[in-house]
């Protein structure tokens, strides 16, 4: 009847979601949608200002060194870097292991062994990762060469086409490719792909 009709019709302004709101709909209380949307979009505005505070806080270091224009050349190849540090992480015991009982064993079948253990289409044999690099400041240099020597060919023709093996001798030189690197194994440095996607780490 026409009563039924404009009860439901009342609730429905009432209650559009069916969730016992007892607002009219103009006025109506926000939709969870919105509320978790809400709630997505602060942690993304969170994580990229972490990583904004991430590129400051590595400029500080280089002010001195480089020219402002500069700076992408040093933190562009040690953030492409730092993302494979992170994705290798939970593989990389296995991985080292795995290279000392056959290293001398045939190269290429190991390389197909090693991506394989690796779980990706690249892999890093060095005992080093930024975390443990910090284990030893007075080798840094060295040390870090040995962890970029330790990726597979692939990332490292990533590398030289970056250039940046002139830049590690100067950071060096300065004393600063320890304070550099420290910066890349802070919380806000944390680049594995569960906590930024391929598509965030292009705004990077």
């Amino acid at each position: 009847n026409k009563w039924m009709e404009r009860k439901g019709w009342a609730e429905n302004c009432l209650n559009p979601g069916g969730r016992g709101c007892s607002e009219p709909r103009l006025h109506h209380c926000t939709p969870a949608w919105v509320t978790e949307w809400d709630s997505v979009s602060k942690k993304k505005k969170n994580e990229n200002n972490e990583k904004a505070s991430l590129i400051w806080a590595i400029a500080d270091k280089l002010t001195g060194v480089y020219k402002p224009h500069e700076y992408g050349e040093v933190i562009l190849p040690l953030t492409v870097l730092r993302r494979f540090d992170c994705i290798l992480a939970d593989t990389k015991p296995a991985v080292l292991d795995t290279y000392n009982k056959l290293k001398d064993q045939n190269l290429d079948l190991l390389d197909g062994l090693l991506y394989e253990v690796a779980g990706h289409k690249f892999y890093n044999i060095s005992k080093y990762t930024f975390k443990t690099l910090l284990d030893d400041p007075d080798n840094i240099e060295s040390n870090f060469r040995d962890y970029i020597n330790g990726f597979s060919d692939n990332v490292q023709d990533i590398i030289r086409k970056f250039k940046f093996d002139n830049h590690i001798t100067t950071m060096a030189d300065k004393h600063i490719l320890y304070m550099v690197i420290k910066e890349f194994t802070t919380d806000k440095a944390n680049l594995h792909p569960d906590h930024i996607s391929n598509l965030e780490m292009g705004y990077v």
